[in-house]
């Protein structure tokens, strides 16, 4: 059998983590000085309630490769194979202590074991989304290094686009381009954003909500010229309203075949993005 571990920053929702059987590494938040495990100590919503309260910015921090180890380790015990998906590396070091943790495996074992760790190169929706399609393959019955392929493949075509006024999270994260939270510093201006090769850069930019949910249609429509979606989902923080237009004027503009729940970001998300945005995962048929 083929297991996958995911971090918490795919943001995917608590229910469909014993639906798939994935296996969820919780990563670490930290506010006035506490630290918690995102889904396991603390929601995203509950964690969203204490940023409110607090003039404090918070802090992530990286699993250690023994705790990475671990988890592969109770698969390869169980004579499974593992892939382990990690969010964007230029994002996050969670990628190459994963293949420290591997290599320490295969030392630890004296073989090379079957695990294979992919990076998404990107975050959030965009990095969980084609896992969905990976455990399907998995029930069809193809092989590791395929899935992986697959995988790779999928990531160069998923994407992620968003609008967010308030780019000081992102910058503090260090997942935005160096100089680009000025832009969302601008009064009455709403960056668009999109993650391109791994990190998060500004596409475009306007002056207001109606304009800038335009703009988001229409760069959606640029990368997708079929008007053809496979699957998209929206991710809103404060932005229920607006999310809800641009859901609706998806499904007016494009022909899509799975339109998943809308949602919000778990903590480890939370504490990069802060709290008012809208983001579009989406893919072309």
């Amino acid at each position: 059998m083929i297991k996958f571990i995911i971090c918490s920053d795919s943001d995917i929702p608590i229910g469909d983590i014993d639906k798939y059987g994935v296996d969820l590494l919780p990563l670490v938040v930290e506010l006035n000085g506490v630290q918690y495990r995102a889904y396991r100590d603390i929601s995203g919503e509950d964690f969203r309630t204490l940023l409110k309260n607090t003039k404090s910015f918070p802090k992530t921090a990286t699993v250690s490769t023994v705790e990475i180890a671990d988890k592969m380790r109770v698969h390869i015990e169980n004579d499974d194979e593992v892939i382990m998906i990690t969010m964007s590396s230029r994002g996050s070091g969670t990628f190459n202590l994963a293949r420290l943790a591997k290599e320490q495996l295969d030392d630890e074992y004296g073989r090379e074991l079957p695990i294979s760790v992919v990076d998404s190169m990107s975050f959030s929706l965009a990095y969980l989304h084609p896992v969905y399609d990976a455990i399907k393959m998995v029930k069809h019955g193809n092989p590791r290094t395929q899935i992986v392929d697959f995988l790779n493949a999928a990531y160069s075509k998923q994407q992620l686009v968003f609008m967010m006024t308030d780019l000081s999270y992102l910058k503090r994260g260090g997942r935005i381009k160096p100089g680009t939270a000025i832009i969302g510093e601008l009064l009455g201006i709403v960056p668009i954003l999109h993650v391109h090769e791994g990190l998060i850069e500004p596409i475009g930019k306007e002056r207001g909500t109606k304009r800038s949910i335009n703009l988001i249609l229409n760069i959606i429509e640029d990368r997708c010229p079929s008007k053809k979606l496979s699957r998209v989902q929206l991710l809103q923080c404060n932005r229920k309203e607006e999310a809800k237009i641009i859901e609706n004027l998806i499904k007016e503009r494009f022909e899509v075949d799975e339109l998943l729940p809308m949602t919000s970001p778990e903590a480890s998300v939370s504490a990069h993005s802060g709290m008012d945005f809208v983001g579009i995962a989406f893919i072309e048929k």
